[in-house]
């Protein structure tokens, strides 16, 4: 019922227009009639709906017809009718504790997707992927870090790379996939002293990890850890994984060159792989060099010096690291080599 009448000027939209046109909306207890430069509407004041009121954003007007009127926001338009869902959600947006609470939940989903969710169903898709496939996705990156020139052409002399081969080749022998794996040999400055394990058994090992290390048993340790990483299939599971976080924001952006670059990004930022993961790959590591007769020592060697170096991870609480500490690392490896010892 309107106790009191209206004059409100604002746009209609008629729904046919693209745009709105100057309208005069005016109302009392006899009837509602809208005025424009083309037409007049007029209905009873219980035919209209308007919409809740949100802050200082304009409101809407609903006519029978399915034109809406849109006006600035006054305490005489609660004189309509208002849709009760509507005016329910008003309500709801009105309270700050359920937008806190609203606020809230929709991060625990999120946190919840990126740690749980999202790794699950990569491992999903990961077992139904065949080792054939995995291989021609890391042929394919590697020629992708060649050609953006991420990866250049190593100046090692032979014999340092004859005898590093000898050591991965040591390694690699009588692994479940010992077929598919090869090193390669890249100089990256941006990368510094480092490794990268590829999908489909490719390790690189750049010129600075060799350089920096002080024997072929470290830069046999960081290889070790690569193959963990392998044989676990970390590398492509990590590549998935980035591939349905960059397919989520393409699908809010609109932007799809970020699927584009999802896989690549997975393989050289170290912060591709999970602390579980890097765990595992470091027990792999550690076991695989006792085999060989190598200590863990040289492991926790050489992670201090890429650490002292700024490659490895610094940063100090575990639960705020992708990876283990470099520290927490160091410290396994040393109890490793001191088991291997008391063997």
């Amino acid at each position: 019922m309107i106790e009191s009448s209206i004059n409100k000027i604002g746009e209609y939209f008629d729904g046919n227009r693209p745009t709105g046109q100057t309208a005069t909306l005016q109302a009392h207890a006899g009837g509602v009639v809208l005025l424009t430069e083309n037409e007049t509407v007029s209905c009873q004041p219980d035919e209209l709906l308007v919409s809740p009121r949100i802050a200082g954003a304009k409101r809407f007007i609903q006519f029978p017809n399915g034109g809406q009127f849109q006006c600035e926001d006054s305490e005489e338009l609660d004189q309509f009718k208002q849709e009760k869902t509507e005016a329910v959600v008003a309500w709801l947006e009105s309270m700050v504790g359920f937008a806190v609470l609203g606020i809230a939940l929709m991060l625990f989903i999120l946190q919840w997707g990126y740690f749980t969710g999202i790794p699950k169903a990569a491992e999903l898709i990961v077992e139904n992927i065949s080792i054939e496939a995995e291989v021609e996705m890391g042929e394919k990156t590697l020629a992708a870090l060649d050609e953006l020139k991420i990866m250049l052409p190593s100046n090692l002399a032979p014999d340092v790379k004859k005898k590093v081969l000898g050591k991965f080749n040591k390694l690699r022998r009588g692994l479940p996939h010992e077929k598919a794996y090869r090193l390669e040999f890249r100089r990256s400055p941006s990368m510094g002293a480092n490794a990268i394990a590829l999908p489909g058994g490719i390790i690189i090992v750049t010129d600075g990890l060799v350089n920096l290390a002080k024997n072929m048993n470290e830069v046999a340790a960081v290889m070790a850890h690569e193959i963990g990483h392998i044989e676990y299939r970390h590398s492509l599971k990590s590549m998935v994984q980035d591939s349905f976080i960059a397919l989520l924001i393409s699908s809010v952006t609109g932007d799809i060159s970020a699927l584009g670059i999802a896989g690549m990004a997975s393989v050289i930022t170290g912060n591709s792989y999970s602390q579980k993961l890097e765990s595992d790959a470091d027990n792999f590591a550690f076991s695989l060099l006792k085999s060989q007769d190598i200590s863990p020592a040289h492991f926790a060697n050489i992670m201090i010096k890429l650490y002292n170096t700024g490659v490895a991870n610094k940063v100090k609480v575990s639960f705020l690291s992708t990876h283990p500490p470099t520290q927490e690392r160091v410290n396994n490896a040393e109890q490793a080599a001191r088991e291997w010892a008391g063997q």
